[in-house]
């Protein structure tokens, strides 16, 4: 709603300047007299937009709000699916928060705090007991990222990964990168630590003091963008979003094609936790998910839209 606002305002201001070099507003009769060219054009133009802006902050003011409050792996994606949403239906406002996580989310929608919840991983046995319905409408792979500083190293494996974060390797060296102490970043929770901890065979399980923990898999990869010779691992979404080196794994480049295939083993699945999933507010979004326009937003973050399917 923000983008249609700030175009009728343009608009009103192009069409204003363009009158007022126009028009002579020190012959007021001639300017307010409908049948001069000019003076009509600014009485119709006045009243249009007066109507056009009426119109708009009446139907905005009345504006339902949903806030879909979890996971950041998918808040980039969300965001520009919601701007996109919004501009074809302005009763509505979607509000996509800062990461809690996809358990803070769930969180969220069991106390009542909000009808749908981002997530990023498979509900619990426990939260569909309670409940709780998903569904997921795209699949990202998961990338490991350095800091522009490490621009030799392109690709590292799995042994690679686990002997970083395992403290065997402590230098940027032994990768064919600088003579410089290398910094993993990880988390201590999250469904993309969880995925790539199901993914490679012997990835510490345990906190280790040699990698720094972040609260959200965004402050990951902002980490990681902002301190130099740092590695930590990201959404291809995020990743795409920030200046920071993607790194092939296995030597295998991760797109959204990648995310479906045996081939690149590392992805996770974008979704939302419902409630009420006949509720009509979340029908209508969750119908504009599985619709072509959504399709080209996730296909341009790098994901892989997925087919409606409930959970």
């Amino acid at each position: 709603m923000g983008f249609i606002a700030a175009t009728l305002f343009l608009y009103f201001v192009i069409s204003t300047v363009f009158l007022v070099a126009k028009i002579n507003f020190s012959d007021t009769e001639k300017f307010l007299d409908p049948t001069n060219k000019w003076g009509g054009r600014a009485l119709r133009y006045l009243s249009r937009t007066s109507i056009a802006f009426c119109l708009f902050f009446v139907t905005t003011a009345n504006a339902e709000t949903l806030e879909v409050p979890g996971t950041g792996a998918s808040q980039l994606l969300l965001r520009d699916l919601a701007r996109a949403f919004e501009a074809k239906n302005v009763d509505l406002r979607l509000v996509i928060p800062h990461s809690i996580g996809s358990r803070g989310g769930i969180r969220a929608l069991t106390q009542g705090k909000t009808k749908a919840a981002r997530i990023s991983r498979s509900l619990t046995d426990t939260e569909k007991r309670r409940g709780l319905r998903a569904i997921y409408f795209a699949v990202s792979p998961v990338v490991f990222i350095t800091h522009p500083s490490v621009q030799e190293v392109t690709s590292v494996s799995p042994e690679d990964i686990v002997s970083i974060y395992s403290g065997n390797i402590k230098s940027w060296e032994p990768l064919g990168g600088p003579p410089r102490k290398l910094y993993p970043v990880t988390r201590d929770s999250g469904s993309v630590l969880g995925a790539v901890r199901a993914a490679i065979e012997g990835f510490p399980d345990a906190k280790l003091p040699i990698a720094k923990p972040v609260p959200s898999i965004i402050d990951m990869v902002e980490a990681v963008q902002s301190h130099p010779f740092t590695i930590g691992f990201s959404t291809l979404n995020l990743a795409r979003s920030h200046n920071v080196n993607i790194l092939k794994f296995n030597d295998m480049a991760a797109d959204e094609h990648a995310a479906i295939t045996e081939a690149y083993p590392i992805n996770v699945r974008f979704g939302l936790a419902l409630k009420d999933v006949d509720d009509p507010t979340l029908t209508r979004f969750i119908d504009f998910l599985y619709s072509e326009t959504a399709s080209a937003i996730m296909r341009a973050h790098g994901t892989l839209p997925l087919p409606r399917k409930h959970n």
